[in-house]
């Protein structure tokens, strides 16, 4: 009975630590490249909180007041921060500015077609001399509003949202990368 009291004891002043990095000397080549991948992007796993409501903008205004607190965690255990750093939007300027370069061989081509027929058009509107006998101009003009549309959609499918959001704008997901294994 006096060893099971001892070894309970003992047992609750056991930790368990899943850090495999730790099992090795601090001068393995291995723990000093691992050490050296935590610095630059942080832990191995990160933390995804979903944020919902009916609001994008309340969604927003909570992640922006969330994300500052929680890179404030302090983990005493390894007398560091839990979080290094937060993913709450995404820089699309690039994208949206050079877009064209992510399109494929056919639709460059559907979009260098489209926007010839489109000056040929205004060509022959701003011509005073031009009569057109045709009647299928409202088809014609149809045609290209589809066209244009159709070049829409396929921009927005290349060009991502800024904020991590559902379809609809009611769930937003906010990233939090640890500061290093934990």
């Amino acid at each position: 009975l006096v060893f099971a009291v001892i070894g309970g004891y003992f047992s609750l002043q056991l930790k368990i630590d899943t850090d495999i990095a730790n099992l090795l000397p601090k001068d393995n080549p291995n723990v000093l490249a691992l050490e050296e991948l935590k610095n630059t992007v942080g832990g191995e796993t990160e933390m995804q909180v979903a944020i919902k409501s009916p609001s994008f903008e309340a969604n927003k205004q909570f992640a922006e007041d969330l994300i500052p607190k929680t890179l404030e965690l302090f983990y005493s255990r390894y007398n560091d921060k839990f979080f290094k750093r937060a993913e709450f939007r995404k820089d699309t300027d690039i994208i949206k500015d050079n877009a064209l370069y992510l399109a494929s061989d056919g639709e460059l081509e559907d979009i260098t077609d489209w926007l010839q027929e489109e000056i040929d058009n205004a060509r022959e509107e701003a011509n005073p001399f031009f009569i057109d006998f045709e009647e299928d101009e409202e088809e014609s003009s149809d045609s290209g509003e589809n066209k244009a549309e159709s070049f829409k959609e396929s921009y927005e499918v290349l060009v991502p949202s800024e904020y991590p959001i559902n379809e609809d704008s009611t769930i937003m997901v906010l990233k939090f990368f640890p500061t290093g294994s934990k």
